[in-house]
């Protein structure tokens, strides 16, 4: 399990915030950045992904901070598999379960301890099918 390339991101001003009617701070991935997954295998975002990082609920950030590293990148990860309904390059597709079992890898390959891991793993299996595939950015009213 192993990040390539460094996450480098682009915060939206506040003016840009107003004008998409986000409800949350957004970013956007400035250049390449990938995980390795053991169950998945090569995940790779492209520039230009918008995320609004993790979308802990206020009731879980006594355990789970939703700006720690150990759930940043494994954010960005997950959001382009939720946005892309688990298709990826070269035909493959992932299961909506596989693309929150891609998560909980790498949060733990990021530091985040297994019981922290399988919060947002649970959490991600309970509400994430409002999300998954709808193609549309992270924090916007739709």
């Amino acid at each position: 399990m192993a990040f390539t390339g460094n996450l480098t991101f682009t915060a939206f001003s506040p003016a840009e915030l107003r004008q998409r009617r986000a409800k949350s701070a957004l970013f956007r991935v400035d250049q390449s950045f990938a995980f390795m997954s053991p169950s998945a295998g090569y995940i790779e975002v492209l520039p230009g992904l918008i995320s609004d990082f993790a979308s802990v609920p206020r009731t879980a950030h006594w355990y789970v901070d939703k700006d720690s590293p150990a759930i940043l990148y494994g954010s960005i990860i997950h959001d382009y598999l939720y946005r892309v309904a688990g298709k990826l390059p070269g035909g493959r597709t992932l299961t909506r379960r596989q693309c929150d079992e891609v998560l909980r890898e790498a949060m733990v390959a990021c530091g985040a301890r297994p019981s922290q891991a399988r919060v947002v793993y649970w959490s991600v299996r309970a509400g994430g099918w409002i999300s998954f595939g709808k193609g549309h950015e992270p924090g916007i009213t739709v």
